[in-house]
């Protein structure tokens, strides 16, 4: 597997530094680009989403402070906030992040030092945090889609067993599945609903270095 790595990223950087002469001149020009935040080693795993005004939210992590932040731009400046410092930590802490009727943030991410898959929803005055699954090695490649009701929707990887897993909430209570148990899967997960709220996920994983798609049909 290491060395099958090592290949694709050689070929990567190769075709990064060969001229391209069929591509049309390329300009930063039209593009406005930011520091949001540097503070220390931050932006690691991030995730954007847009409200309604065209403003961007983020969710991304302080590796240095082993926090999760979460960004939004106003219209004139960034405001900037920790989430939690708990059992947030490493290069491979994964975050994803979506955005309610309201426009209020929902990240999901994976609480490192426990291993826990670990959800938090703004209030519009603080956050609140809850563990979703608290199995061992759990809530890797999260990825995270909400319904018109504001529940969540999200995939992640059951990294011990190597499975794709699904938590959703339904107004009541949490409901966590396994997706697929074929092989070592789940990887790199993205997930969406359709006009019935089902869920749609794309992921991918080792076994046969696939990409697999697996919908809801109720």
């Amino acid at each position: 597997m290491e060395n099958r790595f090592v290949f694709h990223i050689s070929i990567a950087l190769l075709l990064l530094s060969a001229p391209c002469l069929t591509c049309p001149a390329r300009a930063n020009s039209n593009w406005n680009i930011q520091t949001v935040d540097s503070t220390s080693d931050v932006g690691r795993t991030t995730s954007i989403a847009i409200d309604k005004a065209g403003q961007p939210h983020i969710s991304y992590i302080d590796y240095t402070k082993g926090s999760l932040k979460y960004a939004a731009f106003n219209g004139s400046t960034w405001n900037i906030q920790t989430v939690t410092s708990t059992g947030v930590s490493g290069y491979n802490t994964f975050t994803a992040i979506a955005l309610d009727a309201a426009g209020q943030p929902h990240i999901s991410y994976d609480n490192q030092a426990r291993e826990q898959l670990n959800y938090a929803d703004f209030n519009g005055a603080t956050w609140d945090i809850r563990t979703l699954d608290s199995s061992q090695q759990m809530g890797s490649f999260t990825s995270l889609a909400l319904d018109p009701a504001g529940r969540p929707h999200i995939s992640y990887a059951d990294s011990k067993n190597y499975d794709l897993m699904y938590a959703t909430f339904n107004g009541s209570k949490w409901n966590i599945a396994t997706v697929d148990s074929n092989g070592v899967v789940g990887w790199d997960s993205s997930i969406a609903l359709d006009a019935n709220q089902n869920p749609h996920i794309c992921y991918t994983g080792s076994t046969n270095y696939d990409l697999k798609y697996a919908a809801f049909v109720g």
